[in-house]
């Protein structure tokens, strides 16, 4: 809006209307401007972009120097890095494709961050003690969603194949899901439901649960039905699928094949079944050469947010759903959540760097063959 600096009584002075008018001439419709719209020419030779980048400190650089030189890091998959991190960074990774192959169920994605950038990612989570970084890089292994998929198409083949072959792969996948990253099994999802309805005992009978099912329903409640056990667990774990079974307040391994059986049950097979034995003897192999239980070397422990695939037997997931939102949101509102399954310093001394390596290595070699076992029994 305009406003005219004249006196509001000028008009009348002489008899003449006072008109205002600017101090400099008007632009010419055509003329180039030359004021505050105009735009400056620019040499072509100007980057028209620019990118900030902090210094890499002292300590990082020894450390990236040290696993070049201690590590499998090869200078031949650097090509025109912008500094160290990203000579390293490009290395890093360069090393890890050739030890893993592309996954088509675990949604696993490794990740370089520095200190602070660990720090962030955990402020959410509740831990014992506050977290103290231990080197200025760590390698996290990051699950930024959750997959869920069923085995109900080819829960049939594998019976008929032989009556613990199905057994004994869900406890195969929960032995490298235990030395890797979480995935929520059906018996996972059986102990859940089991400690939301059955007070904790996922081997109650109806009559065990219907107690605990009262109190959260109502004694009348007709949804009491649904949620017994012999409704519930032969949809979420039926018993041919328990890897684990509580005998005398302790829980004990149950029978599955074993590796010596698997071998000798293969040749017998065709098609799925057998391309499932041969993944099954693959993992048993990898895993015996394991010297730890946690090959991501993990620092602080924590509990990620999602699992890296979810899996159940049955097509049916009427349980399924309220399982995974209430667990996720019992996460959320009691602010334990991190979308990190582990976070491994990067070590500083030769044989440290050697041996995180190799369990590295190995970890990648497991979660390929467990991924390909999935992609042949799940949808």
């Amino acid at each position: 809006m305009f406003f005219d600096p004249s006196r509001t009584d000028q008009d009348v002075e002489g008899g003449t209307v006072a008109c205002w008018q600017p101090p400099r001439a008007a632009a010419a419709r055509y003329r180039a401007a030359d004021d505050f719209l105009s735009l400056p020419s620019v040499s072509e030779q100007v980057p028209p972009s620019a990118t900030m980048k902090w210094k890499v400190s002292g300590e990082m650089s020894a450390r990236i120097l040290a696993h070049f030189r201690y590590g499998p890091l090869r200078a031949a998959d650097v090509h025109e890095p912008s500094d160290e991190l990203d000579a390293f960074a490009q290395a890093f990774f360069a090393w890890v494709n050739r030890q893993k192959g592309e996954f088509t169920r675990l949604t696993v994605r490794p990740m370089l961050l520095d200190a602070t950038s660990v720090d962030t990612a955990l402020e959410h989570v509740c831990l014992d003690r506050d977290f103290e970084a231990t080197s200025p890089l760590y390698l996290g292994f990051c699950l930024p969603d959750e997959n869920l998929f069923e085995m109900a198409p080819h829960v049939d083949a594998l019976r008929s194949a032989h009556p613990l072959l199905l057994r004994t792969m869900l406890r195969a996948i929960d032995l490298a899901s235990y030395r890797t990253v979480m995935i929520r099994s059906p018996q996972w999802f059986l102990g859940e439901f089991a400690a939301w309805f059955w007070g904790g005992d996922p081997e109650a009978s109806d009559e065990d649960a219907k107690e605990a099912l009262s109190e959260r329903f109502g004694e009348n409640d007709p949804d009491i039905a649904a949620y017994l056990p012999s409704t519930a667990r032969p949809l979420l774990c039926p018993d041919e699928a328990m890897t684990v079974s509580s005998r005398s307040g302790k829980w004990r391994p149950c029978a599955t094949l074993s590796p010596a059986q698997i071998r000798a049950l293969r040749p017998r097979l065709r098609g799925r079944a057998r391309k499932v034995c041969t993944e099954l003897l693959t993992l048993n192999s990898l895993m015996r050469k394991s010297r730890t239980n946690d090959l991501l070397r993990g620092d602080p422990s924590i509990m990620p947010l999602f699992s890296a695939v979810s899996f159940v037997l049955s097509g049916d997931q009427t349980y399924v759903g309220q399982i995974l939102d209430g667990t996720i949101e019992s996460a959320y509102q009691g602010g334990d959540h991190c979308e990190f399954a582990a976070f491994s310093p990067l070590s500083m001394k030769a044989a440290d760097i050697r041996r995180q390596y190799a369990d590295w290595s190995l970890a990648f070699q497991i979660m390929t063959h467990l991924d390909r076992l999935l992609s042949l029994v799940t949808s």
